[in-house]
This record gives structure tokens, sequence and C-alpha cells, in this order.
């Protein structure tokens, strides 16, 4: 069985779509749930298999996708640890909870 192998460009487009659901800005379509499907394959990809698993101080979903959207890759820039696993928790309940009635 071949799967689909995790996003590995970072998701800025479905971070934002995905935050816009949070705050309820954002319809429950098919295109919004596949969008907090990338995120959720891509925050996997940083903490299954070598990346760190950590804990947050955000204390909301909202502050934690907007912390998300500021982790874009720049060049020559050294990025510091981040709580993937947590985006991962957040967007997949969103899927549960959001498109999944």
């Amino acid at each position: 069985m071949a799967l689909i192998p995790y996003p590995t460009e970072f998701p800025k487009e479905a971070l934002a779509m995905a935050l816009e659901a949070i705050r309820g800005d954002l319809p429950p379509t098919q295109e919004a749930a596949h969008a907090a499907w990338v995120v959720a394959g891509y925050a996997l990809a940083q903490t299954i298999g070598g990346g760190p698993i950590v804990s947050s101080g955000y204390q909301t979903d909202e502050e934690m996708l907007e912390a998300a959207l500021q982790q874009e890759p720049q060049p020559g820039v050294s990025q510091g640890i981040f709580p993937w696993a947590m985006v991962a928790q957040i967007v997949i309940r969103l899927i549960l909870e959001k498109f999944g009635e």
C-alpha cells in the first residue's frame, strides 16, 4: 500500500485557513477540512521520527496557530523548537469537531 507522504513545505495558506476556522470565520467546507489535514500532516512530520516534542505556553488554540504561522522558515535564520505536536492536536480536533458533523 502506498501512502501519501506528509507535506514537506511550510503550509502557510493552510495554517491561515485553519486559524480562520478556529475563529469561526470559515465555514466547514471540503477546502477548509483539507487545509486542516495538510497542517496536521506537516505538524506530524515535524515531530514524528526525530523532531522534538515540547510543551507550549500558549493559552488558546488561536494563539498557538498564530504562533505557528510565524514559524515559516527563512533563509539564513535558525528556527527554534516549536510545539508542532500541539498544532497537530488542535487541527485534528478541528477536523473531528467542525468538519466531522
